[in-house]
């Protein structure tokens, strides 16, 4: 983690020295969630398209005033040995989607924990394969098989969602979750391993 702060310094450095002439016509953004990074999406005049600005908590901004599209959001937090762990929120950013700067104000972004545990559940129903005539098993058919397949993800204090699928450092963590799910009698009724899609999101069957 260490190596990619003075990355996102830098990048903060040139938007702020980009946004200097225009100071007395902007705002100000203020990341208030400590180990938050919110990735903007910033016109410069010289650009044909926008460039993607990481602002960290702890670096406030001046920018232009005017409405702008946040790319994604990162949270960071250091674990009891030093490493660092990230979760990245780039789809569903509820209230993060966009934010608004008005001249010599300044805006505050907040978000992350406490994190929510968000789940989707969805049930499937596999069918035995069709008895060819002539070709009757000895035995009755198998039964129809019901899956039921549980989508899971975190929620942060602004209604961003944050795929399961943390970071260690630079790298995804290989290990993957187990997932019970127990009655109201705390008896375990089934049991299995999360899978992660392409992007973090996964699911468990």
């Amino acid at each position: 983690m260490k190596k990619w702060w003075p990355i996102v310094c830098v990048l903060v450095l040139v938007a702020g020295v980009w946004a200097a002439d225009s100071a007395s016509k902007g705002g100000v953004l203020k990341v208030a969630t400590q180990g938050m990074v919110v990735t903007l999406k910033v016109i410069r005049p010289d650009a044909k398209k926008p460039i993607e600005v990481p602002i960290p908590s702890g670096k406030d901004a001046s920018l232009p005033a005017g409405t702008y599209d946040i790319a994604k959001v990162q949270l960071y937090k250091p674990d009891a040995k030093g490493q660092m762990w990230c979760l990245n929120a780039i789809s569903d950013l509820g209230k993060l989607r966009t934010l608004s700067l008005a001249q010599g104000e300044t805006t505050t972004v907040e978000g992350g924990e406490t994190l929510k545990v968000r789940t989707q559940s969805v049930v499937t129903h596999e069918k035995p394969p069709k008895v060819v005539k002539g070709m009757e098993p000895a035995g009755p058919p198998p039964p129809t098989v019901t899956i039921v397949t549980v989508y899971l993800d975190y929620v942060g204090q602004s209604g961003e969602h944050y795929g399961p699928k943390a970071m260690l450092g630079s790298a995804p963590i290989q290990t993957k979750p187990v997932i019970r799910i127990k009655d109201e009698n705390d008896k375990v009724l089934s049991e299995g391993t999360y899978n992660f899609g392409s992007q973090g999101y996964g699911g468990f069957g």
